[in-house]
């Protein structure tokens, strides 16, 4: 069956049943088999944060800015996440995934994103 420290093939559907009637000795147990060594890494808020932040602009400015400049935008504050952001590597990333969007998800599968802001008149790329 097994042990805390060596969990067994049985330990699931017994041992949950076991340690369900007796919740203090499962406590008991699981302090008892805890070890020492090294500490787990720091959690980094930082990208979590610029990755969702990212997400929302991308969706509030889809349709006001356009698929390119949401694109650039989404591109420039998730990348700002990471522990080494770049403008040039960031630039050209930011233009080949515009690129791509425009030709994959307009021309490709005709879906009604608007290319260009609602500002500009006539838009270069139809």
């Amino acid at each position: 069956m097994g042990s805390c420290g060596a969990h067994g093939a049985g330990v699931l559907p017994g041992g949950a049943g076991r340690h369900a009637r007796r919740p203090r000795r499962c406590w008991c147990c699981s302090i008892r088999c805890v070890e020492e060594g090294p500490r787990s890494p720091k959690f980094h808020f930082r990208p979590l944060i610029s990755i969702g932040l990212s997400s929302l602009a991308f969706a509030y400015l889809l349709k006001p800015l356009g698929l390119v400049l949401a694109s650039v935008a989404l591109v420039f504050i998730s990348a700002y996440g990471g522990h080494e952001f770049k403008w040039k590597e960031v630039a050209i990333m930011s233009v080949v995934l515009v690129i791509f969007s425009v030709l994959v998800f307009v021309k490709g599968l005709s879906l009604p994103f608007p290319i260009c802001p609602d500002f500009i008149e006539v838009c270069p790329i139809r």
